[in-house]
């Protein structure tokens, strides 16, 4: 078991108040993945091998202990009291570390100086904090018509003084599932003050992988304000520390589109004072202690309700009420459908309720290809497209072609091969034409069903129109990230030639925090365009954006997404006989392994990542893998043979002028000699 240093002595001098102390003590137990619960358990073991016991250290105790209180102990009786001593022991706090422990204690409990909160974190440490999130919910549904027995079902149950519920929402798509939950959620808001989170599991997003519950754990950890370093590995692990986290909480979550009960089972919170809603179109039957409430059509009164009311029209006349009635039985009841064309109308006034009827029902003959359930829908998207202008409708055919979840005007102009301007404007005309949602200021979505009916045009087109706009897509995220990537960098990454002069308009970057927000921006775009591009389909790119995002997976985790990658990677180059690549790949993998603490793996990718510079006599790669090898070496204590490692490192940096890696190798002879104390 490696050493627990989450918390070093250098940080421990800039602990000033007993309440940062306190903090303190806590991000150790987080670096040890213990609850508060299963630290006490170790330390009343007296089997365990640890040190005297004299003190019973207990929940309570713990609890204050890490609020900064009852951390001096007996003052009578001294030498019988030691619960920082078995506090750290049961963390795996090096014991040479405990001398420094002891006199910050003694520090901070001498000085009466009162401190301000906002001054009882060393400014290098708050800055890395991450805030927590309590409330990431859709926009409420502003127009919500015909499910009120099923609302007033959910209400009336979600009684905190019994437990609440978790709840499953089944039905088909476009049924109104999700507007069920989102507008239940923000009506239970206020009793759910810790926290209100709506998350998307993808069991039916065209293009997108379905999201493994373990990447939608760290996800939810980091919103709760986890730093990424101290999320554990495993699923059951961010299981474990997530329903930990919710103790004596009350939060409300929404799984949407959720594929199984093993999807969802270990997002599930344990604390009965939570409120789960899940969404599926699948019915959840075996999901234990859930209550199922399972969404059909609405009916043919508030069916034609909602589209009255959304297409701003009075129905006074027997034709109106006829033509009202027969769309919103040509749409099947279906509100997905009926919001589009009610939609439609509203914005032409000149048109009748009974002309949109009549051109509706010729429209429906051309659906054979999709299923019943869907031919409805399709007839209403098949409307709404033709009313567009050309320069519209391809752009909504392109957006079928883009591989994740959402995108901005930049990636939209370069889908097209038109300026930001006209394709901001014409995404924002799109959005009123409710063709895309707008999740966030300047991010557009399309819906899973118009995205597989957008991207069913642009199959249809003739010609290589849609495979070209899909490389014009594919070189803006690559080359953007590239500009990013050189000021994420920890080091200067070796390369055969200059990058390709790209084709479409490349993004800039004044800064490393504008290059760092906009590379976790478009986090989940990259991944996507990564696992568009798969080892088979496209190696070549493959290897260029698994090596673009080195830097950010290298900064924000998690760990083992990050490995798979760069494995990816070293594969594609090996099919490409692409050596340099190679290379870089495994030395990309090798600084992964080593933050994931897989030391082993660490030292194999770099030293054969070592083997293959030397024999293309790369002396920048060798420089970085040398660098890297060094760090793995300090985590496995060996200081010895990581001086001689960063030594070589740096005769060939300067040999080289590269003054990145340079100071990279200063830094890290730096951080060697504080580990062995030559201070």
């Amino acid at each position: 078991m490696f050493p627990n240093r989450a918390v070093t002595r250098e940080f421990l001098a800039t602990v000033t108040t007993p309440s940062a102390f306190g903090g303190a003590l806590r991000r150790v137990r987080g670096g040890a993945e213990l609850s508060i619960r299963r630290l006490e358990q170790k330390a009343i073991d007296r089997n365990s091998g640890g040190p005297p016991r004299f003190v019973e250290l207990t929940k309570n105790l713990i609890e204050d202990m890490e609020k900064g209180k009852r951390l001096e102990g007996n003052r009578l009786v001294a030498e019988k009291d030691n619960r920082l001593e078995i506090y750290l022991w049961c963390c795996g706090v090096p014991k040479e570390d405990l001398p420094a422990w002891l006199e910050t204690r003694r520090r901070v409990l001498s000085d009466p100086s009162p401190t301000s909160p906002e001054a009882e974190l060393a400014p290098e440490v708050s800055a890395q904090l991450r805030p927590a999130v309590k409330t990431a919910l859709r926009r409420d549904v502003r127009t919500f018509i015909g499910r009120d027995a099923e609302l007033r079902r959910i209400l009336a149950t979600a009684d905190l003084e019994h437990g609440a519920p978790i709840y499953t929402i089944d039905g088909m798509p476009g049924v109104g599932k999700t507007a069920l939950a989102t507008r239940a959620a923000h009506l239970l808001a206020d009793r759910f003050p810790d926290g209100r989170y709506f998350i998307e599991l993808h069991a039916h997003t065209a293009g997108r992988a379905v999201a493994d519950p373990a990447d939608v754990l760290a996800g939810l950890l980091i919103a709760l304000g986890v730093d990424v370093r101290y999320i554990p590995d495993t699923l059951d692990g961010r299981r474990d520390l997530w329903r930990d986290r919710l103790t004596d909480k009350r939060v409300l979550l929404i799984l949407d589109d959720a594929r199984d009960e093993g999807q969802i089972e270990p997002l599930l919170p344990a604390a009965a004072e939570c409120l789960t809603l899940v969404t599926s179109r699948r019915r959840l039957i075996s999901l234990q202690n859930a209550m199922p409430l399972a969404l059909d059509m609405l009916g043919p009164g508030p069916a034609t309700e909602l589209f009255t009311t959304l297409a701003g029209r009075d129905v006074a006349s027997a034709t109106d009420q006829a033509a009202a009635t027969r769309i919103v039985r040509l749409c099947g009841y279906l509100p997905l459908a009926i919001t589009l064309l009610a939609g439609r109308l509203a914005h032409h006034p000149a048109w009748t309720i009974a002309e949109l009827a009549d051109e509706f029902c010729a429209a429906t003959d051309r659906l054979g290809e999709l299923d019943a359930g869907a031919r409805v829908v399709r007839a209403a998207f098949d409307l709404s497209y033709r009313d567009l202008p050309p320069e519209r409708e391809l752009l909504f055919r392109r957006l079928g072609l883009h591989p994740g979840p959402d995108l901005d005007a930049h990636a939209a102009a370069a889908l097209v091969g038109i300026d930001v301007a006209t394709a901001r404007w014409e995404l924002e005309s799109l959005y009123t034409d409710h063709l895309v949602d707008e999740p966030a200021r300047g991010r557009y979505r399309l819906h899973d069903l118009l995205r597989e009916y957008a991207r069913a045009l642009a199959d249809a087109e003739v010609g290589m129109d849609g495979f070209r706009a899909q490389e014009r897509l594919l070189d803006y995220f690559q080359h953007t990230a590239t500009a990013a990537d050189r000021w994420l960098a920890r080091w200067t990454r070796p390369a055969d030639d200059p990058p390709d002069p790209t084709r479409v308009a490349v993004r800039e970057f004044a800064s490393e925090i504008q290059a760092l927000e906009w590379m976790r921006l478009e986090r989940e775009n990259l991944l996507a365009c990564l696992d568009h591009d798969a080892v088979d389909r496209c190696p070549a790119r493959t290897v260029t954006l698994a090596g673009v995002l080195a830097g950010l997976l290298d900064r924000d985790g998690p760990w083992p997404l990050a490995c798979q990658l760069h494995q990816r990677a070293v594969v594609a180059a090996q099919r490409l006989g692409r050596p340099l690549d190679e290379a870089n790949a495994l030395n990309n993998l090798g600084a992964v392994q080593w933050r994931a603490g897989d030391y082993d793996a660490s030292i194999d990718s770099v030293e054969a990542a070592l083997r293959i510079y030397g024999e293309l006599g790369n002396r920048r790669g060798a420089a970085n893998a040398l660098n890297n090898l060094g760090n793995v070496h300090v985590a496995t204590g060996d200081y010895v043979e990581s001086v001689d490692l960063h030594r070589r490192a740096l005769a060939l940096y300067q040999q080289l002028g590269d003054r990145l890696g340079e100071a990279n190798a200063l830094n890290n002879l730096g951080n060697v000699r504080e580990e062995t104390g030559d201070y």
